[in-house]
């Protein structure tokens, strides 16, 4: 093969024919009207074994209860911020698909804010999204 790969742009393929990379680059646009510093989506799954008579496992079920989001946001003061037991309508959770991410309520679980010398103060949420729950403002 020679180098470098011949590349059709013009049929909008990369090297030898593949689709080019859609990488999800940064966290803009994961908060709608914030600079969010980090994100961190997890699934909330739970795992249940059931053992036969010898120990051995011979049942798995894996349940899946919903998502987490752990996220960490520039402070602003002009934005009124969520508190624990609100819902937030406005976070893009990254986790249904790979293609884009989608917007979801999620319920504040846990909310804490840290500052320290000549550093931009931030603010840190711990939010979940139950599968079968629909979360209510408190």
């Amino acid at each position: 093969m020679s180098w470098p790969p011949s590349r059709n742009i013009q049929n909008g393929l990369g090297a030898v024919g593949s689709p080019p990379s859609a990488l999800a680059w940064g966290s803009e646009g994961l908060w709608s009207g914030l600079i969010v510093k980090s994100l961190r989506a997890t699934e909330m799954v739970q795992e249940l074994n059931i053992e036969n008579g010898t120990g051995l496992t011979s049942v798995n079920i894996i349940l899946f209860d919903g998502d987490q989001i752990e996220i960490t946001v520039q402070d602003d003061r002009n934005v009124t911020f969520v508190r624990t037991g609100g819902i937030i309508t406005t976070i893009l959770n990254p986790l249904p698909n790979g293609a884009a991410a989608t917007a979801e309520n999620f319920q504040v679980v846990n909310s804490s804010y840290s500052a320290q010398q000549k550093q931009n103060g931030e603010r840190s949420f711990t939010c979940k999204k139950y599968l079968l729950i629909t979360p209510l403002q408190m």
